[in-house]
This record gives structure tokens, sequence and C-alpha cells, in this order.
């Protein structure tokens, strides 16, 4: 079979679009520190917060006086291991991190402070049939001790009067 050069053309424009929607990012990434801006588009997140149960009096004991941190993974470019890695070995935390994302046609913004990696990983796998694909990506953990979530149409799901919803650490 013989191909000229609009077929290959046409093919390779039709390769590089599916590449883009097979990777398109769900948020981008941007964290500041005293030294430096990190920037990514993410391919995953997953954010959470823990509520630790106190039992007696905060004052004294066990559980008084203690800072919870809550987990934020993401996944984005292996490219960006560099700045990541840097940002870890310098071992100071974000002075803050903004993500946001688009969920069921609204932009979700989600603003962290005191941001730290607790650890990072480049990841890599070849294809383990011949319908999958490679997957090669940096996977990070971070702790954040407070969260600010806010959407672009200012509303919520009837809680509350809209505009920012802040949550945060019970220890900040």
């Amino acid at each position: 079979m013989k191909l000229n050069r609009s077929t290959l053309l046409g093919l390779a424009s039709l390769a590089l679009f599916s590449a883009t929607i097979a990777h398109a990012a769900v948020g981008q990434l941007s964290c500041t520190s005293n030294t430096s801006t990190i920037n990514a588009n993410l391919s995953f997140y997953d954010l959470g917060l823990s509520n630790t149960l106190n039992i007696g009096s905060q004052s004294t004991g066990a559980g008084a006086g203690k800072v919870t941190f809550n987990p934020l993974e993401i996944h984005t470019a292996v490219i960006n291991f560099a700045p990541f890695f840097q940002a870890a070995a310098n071992g100071a935390p974000f002075s803050s991190c903004t993500l946001t994302a688009k969920t069921n046609g609204e932009v979700v913004e989600y603003k962290f402070s005191l941001v730290a990696i607790s650890s990072l990983d480049a990841i890599a796998r070849s294809p383990r049939t011949a319908e999958d694909k490679p997957a090669s990506y940096l996977d990070v953990k971070l702790v954040f001790g407070a969260v600010e979530v806010k959407t672009s149409a200012g509303t919520d799901d009837g809680g509350s009067s809209g505009g920012w919803n802040v949550v945060k650490n019970q220890n900040q």
C-alpha cells in the first residue's frame, strides 16, 4: 500500500488530535513558595479531608495541640519531575497552591495553604495488552493544612449563601 504526503499528514493530524483528547488535562495546579512557582497540567487529582474524633478535653491529653494535614494526590507529566523534586529536596512548604478544574460545566477553584510534598514518584509502564496504551506520569502526594473552595458561579448546593465555601483544618 502506497501512501501519499496528504494521507500521511492526515493520519499524523488524526493521531495528534486523538492523543490530545486522550490526555486532556482535568485541572491545572500552581504552587508558590519563597523561591519558585510550579505550574502543571493534571491528568488526575484526588483530595480529601479527615476529621479526627477527640473525646474528652482538648486542653490536655494525647489529642491536645496536634495539627492534622490532609492529603492531595496529583498526576502530571514526567517532565515536571525536576521542579517538584527540587521543591521536595528543599524541604520548605509551599505558601499556597491553587488547583483549577472544570466540573459539570463550572470552574471549581481549590486554594490550598501550608502545602508540603510528602512523596513523588516518576511512573512508567509499557502496554499490557494490544489495546492498552503506555503510561508515563509523575505521581505527587502533597499534604495541606487548609483549603478554600469556590465555583465559577459563586453558587453551592443550597447549603449556604454561595461564594467562597471555606473548609479549614480544625487546628489552624
